[in-house]
């Protein structure tokens, strides 16, 4: 019976881990938060600044769209109003 009791204890896996082990496990845990809240802060900036530019973006083309439009009036593509059109008649 002796055998079996050493034969069963050197079976066994040892569930302890060392200090050293722990150590690095707890480092890399640490690292993990520090980057997985590196990505997120970013995403919300990236974010952000999409909702922010994008109706200033839109104005300063409205704006650039509207000057253009006012100094080369063909570019509205509007159709012409009938009291603009010259008309020939023959006759009365």
């Amino acid at each position: 019976m002796a055998e079996g009791d050493a034969s069963s204890s050197a079976e066994q896996p040892l569930d302890e881990k060392s200090g050293a082990r722990q150590c690095a496990e707890g480092t890399l845990d640490v690292f993990a938060v520090i980057g997985r809240g590196i990505v997120t802060t970013t995403d919300a900036v990236v974010s952000a600044v999409q909702y922010t530019a994008y109706p200033i973006k839109e104005g300063v083309v409205s704006v650039i769209d509207g000057t253009s439009e006012y100094f080369q009036p063909y570019l509205k593509k509007e159709a012409v109003g009938s009291n603009e059109v010259p008309t020939f008649r023959y006759g009365t």
